[in-house]
């Protein structure tokens, strides 16, 4: 077996690099420094870029080299970088390969960084090349570039490289070069005389040469031949033609090769023109079979001919105007350049909107679907290239919003952003009447702004929306009813939990009527409303609504995603766990968290949301090293990957608790230091979250001895709380219980007395007499009334009771025969 290192040695990564050029000639002066330069390093590594004009093959010098040298690498990998919104994206898609996980509907940004540091650490892999083509601004790479370890090879035509990184000029062919390449590109002996001939004709520019080699190879043109067109052509409407980015005698070759396609195959030439408005990267072959063009143009009949439609794709690439290679069709940037400076400009609305019909007729219609997420993923390059934003075509604008759907799920919200700021401002200068997108925009717009800047600002901008969809569309349209549910998740952010409910029961009646109760958009506002039961204390409503829900997507055979399973499936645990049946809580958790690491990954968000939920699960059932090992690696996974997302807090919390649990009392009020500090700015200030959990700080407080500071906390907070949900609330009386121990610590036994009844009392009304809060309620205050001679307030009676729903081995029945008070904590379920 071969090792690293040794000829015929295969990387372990082999990424996205392009097939090599058999027609590669020459530059061995700077594969050579290429090779000193990266591999004879022997202190910090210092990127390479391979700097120079349009055409002279810089890209075809990386892939050789990348080729050449794979033996000395266990990862290669290439990274478009024309568009840098694009770069964070191909970078997190090297995650699997390092072990960290599907960046599936991860935060692309934090993946991308966590693949960076592991490039940088060197693990698994610490040999490894990364190929960064056609940047730009070196900016643009700054956080991208991984330092003291691998190689890193840029190739750029902006100068301002040379200030920034080691750099070798790469210029046209020397005549020798240009002879041996078009000897070997034609396949008949040229003859040195007349290949420097045409040489010297174009410049001795890789990429011209490329054109003229095809061509005649193609059409078996004579070298004089070709010479006498290149001289009969016109210098003034070649000065017209010609763009800067690229030097006459490549235009010469271009418009010869052009004109060859054209004899060969009308249809070819017409589907390259199309090619040029397409971004720059590789345009998918299948664009042009699952799309249409909806005219009687070539064009259109051209594609829906399979035949015809093969034929012109095999031209293009026989005349060397585009590779054609994995199913996928490479316009070189140049070629795209000098093709729309052939068309009449009052043509190219016609060529963009061709583009625009294409991208939206071969997009999937589901963004939802995780499966699909990859047609998506080689879409996302040509929708600003080809100005996507400016159509005003309603099935456009529909595959626009779902390919921002398509980014939010994927986790990649900054690109989301970009593309939704860019349809928003250009669809509000042209609305359409009777059409919903720019609505559907400000709907995906106000979900990235959950993340961005909190649910008030999403809640403004989507109540706006929400109104104006009711005028337009009326209260049972599509997107009305959307933004209604998801109007339903900011009232709950704002903590505005009666509100939520009553929103999302009138929602759930709506969709009723609109799509029946076995709708899977029904089931999910069913799903919201169990959520709302949740916040509002009544868990055994939620737990039949979210039992009847996971009941329904998990047996669905289509319309329901992974992600919507695995949420339901996380509800239901959760509302089992809140009713006091841990046993039960904790398998399903366990159930659903490994279903969600097979399914999803192990730090996909949903995921990640239902190892909280275990973890909790494990403590409260007692396993409290178990649950700390456990939410320790999911809080970590949770700031690492998504430290913007909500529920980060609700993972600090529960690592906080279960700190507090295992003794770790400094380290536990540093964690719950750090979510409290994090409320105002992700939710809003004094809400519901933030005052419940500073509970468990003040029990905290209470455990290392600041009983006062423990209760001027708790005082606080249930006063705040006492205001927006009133006292018969689950979060209320959490921190009155925990107040009226803060007092009996204080020796004010008469006042934790009536508190500790007044608990007691409405958790009888609010659960019953036999639900666990209900008996630690009571259990506390059975022991201030034995502190002052009222009796045993059915102390024994209750703790018989509560042995029987935790078993008699529960730590918190052992700390109640010790002699200890027990201490009930809040953690936040999701929004």
């Amino acid at each position: 077996m071969t090792q690293r290192g040794e000829l015929g040695y295969v990387p372990r990564v082999w990424g996205k690099v392009p097939l090599r050029n058999r027609n590669f000639t020459g530059r061995e002066r700077e594969l050579e420094l290429l090779k000193q330069s990266l591999v004879g390093q022997q202190t910090a590594v210092v990127p390479q870029a391979l700097r120079g004009m349009g055409g002279v093959g810089k890209t075809q010098l990386a892939v050789e080299y990348a080729h050449r040298n794979k033996h000395r690498y266990d990862l290669v990998w290439w990274i478009p970088a024309d568009q840098p919104s694009l770069i964070a994206s191909t970078i997190a898609a090297l995650s699997p390969e390092l072990g960290l996980g599907d960046v599936n509907a991860q935060g692309v940004r934090e993946t991308a960084a966590a693949v960076i540091n592991a490039l940088r650490r060197g693990e698994p892999y610490g040999n490894w090349l990364l190929i960064f083509d056609n940047a730009g601004e070196p900016r643009d790479l700054d956080e991208f570039i991984p330092a003291d370890s691998g190689h890193v090879l840029i190739t750029s035509r902006n100068p301002d490289w040379k200030t920034r990184v080691e750099t070798v000029e790469v210029d046209v062919f020397d005549r020798a070069e240009s002879i041996e390449f078009l000897n070997r590109r034609v396949r008949r002996q040229l003859g040195d005389a007349e290949a420097s001939r045409l040489a010297e004709r174009l410049g001795d520019l890789p990429l011209a040469l490329e054109q003229a080699g095809a061509l005649q190879a193609e059409a078996a043109m004579e070298i004089g031949e070709y010479l006498e067109l290149l001289a009969q052509k016109p210098t003034e409407a070649m000065g017209l033609l010609a763009p800067p980015d690229y030097p006459q005698s490549m235009a010469d070759a271009w418009l010869l090769s052009t004109q060859g396609l054209e004899r060969a195959l009308p249809e070819a030439l017409e589907l390259l023109k199309v090619c040029a408005f397409f971004g720059p990267e590789p345009i998918p072959v299948d664009i042009f079979r699952r799309g249409s063009v909806h005219d009687d143009s070539l064009l259109s009949r051209t594609l829906s001919d399979p035949v015809r439609r093969s034929m012109a794709i095999r031209m293009i690439g026989k005349f060397a105007l585009a590779t054609i290679e994995d199913r996928q069709i490479h316009v070189h940037r140049l070629v795209q350049s000098f093709l729309k400076d052939t068309i009449d400009p009052a043509e190219y609305d016609s060529y963009k909107h061709h583009v625009h019909q294409l991208l939206a007729g071969a997009a999937p219609t589901d963004p939802d679907q995780e499966s699909r997420w990859p047609q998506f993923a080689e879409l996302v390059p040509h929708v600003r290239p080809s100005e996507l934003a400016a159509c005003a075509t309603p099935k456009v604008r529909q595959f626009a919003v779902n390919l921002v759907r398509y980014l939010i799920s994927y986790g990649d919200t900054a690109s989301a952003r970009a593309f939704v700021d860019d349809f928003i401002s250009a669809w509000e200068d042209k609305p359409l009447d009777g059409d919903p997108s720019l609505l559907i925009a400000r709907n995906r717009l106000a979900s990235i702004l959950r993340v961005e800047e909190g649910y008030e600002a999403a809640y403004r901008l989507r109540a706006e929306a929400l109104q104006q969809a009711r005028n337009e569309f009326g209260p049972v349209h599509p997107v009305t009813l959307a933004l209604q549910v998801a109007l339903g998740t900011d009232l709950r952010g704002l903590g505005d939990f009666a509100g939520a409910l009553a929103h999302d029961t009138e929602a759930r009646r709506r969709h009723e009527e609109v799509f029946g109760t076995e709708h899977p958009r029904t089931w999910n506002i069913v799903h919201n409303q169990a959520l709302d039961l949740v916040v509002n204390s009544r868990y055994p409503e939620a737990r039949e609504q979210h039992r009847q829900i996971f009941e329904l997507q998990s047996g669905a055979t289509s319309g329901v995603s992974k992600i919507e399973v695995l949420t339901s499936w996380g509800g239901l645990a959760r509302a089992l766990r809140l009713c006091g049946d841990l046993d039960e809580a904790r398998f399903l958790s366990e159930d659903a968290y490994d279903f969600g690491k097979e399914a999803l990954g192990s730090e996909h968000l949903r995921t990640l949301q239902v190892g909280i939920d275990l973890s909790i699960a494990l403590r409260r059932a007692g396993e409290h090293d178990e649950a700390l090992s456990l939410i320790r690696q999911v809080h970590a996974s949770h700031a690492a990957r998504f430290p913007r997302d909500p529920q980060i807090l609700s993972s600090a919390n529960a690592l906080a608790n279960a700190l507090r649990m295992v003794g770790e009392f400094d380290e536990a009020a540093q964690i719950m230091y750090l979510a409290l500090t994090g409320y105002p700015l992700m939710y809003r200030e004094g809400h519901p979250y933030a005052l419940a959990s500073a509970g468990n700080a003040a029990i905290l407080h209470r455990l290392r001895g600041d009983v006062a500071e423990a209760r001027r906390i708790n005082e606080t907070s249930l006063a705040g709380l006492r205001e927006q949900l009133g006292f018969a609330h689950d979060y209320t009386l959490t921190v009155a219980v925990n107040l009226a121990s803060d007092l009996s610590a204080l020796g004010l036994l008469d006042e934790a007395c009536e508190l500790g009844q007044r608990c007691h009392t409405a958790y009888l009304t609010l659960f019953g007499p036999d639900d666990p809060a209900t008996l630690v309620a009571g259990l506390n205050l059975a022991r201030d009334l034995q502190a002052t001679g009222r009796g045993d307030g059915g102390f024994d009676i209750s703790l018989e009771l509560l042995a029987g729903r935790r078993g008699a081995d529960h730590p918190e029945i052992v700390d109640v025969r010790a002699g200890h008070r027990l201490n009930p904590d809040f953690d936040a379920p999701p929004i």
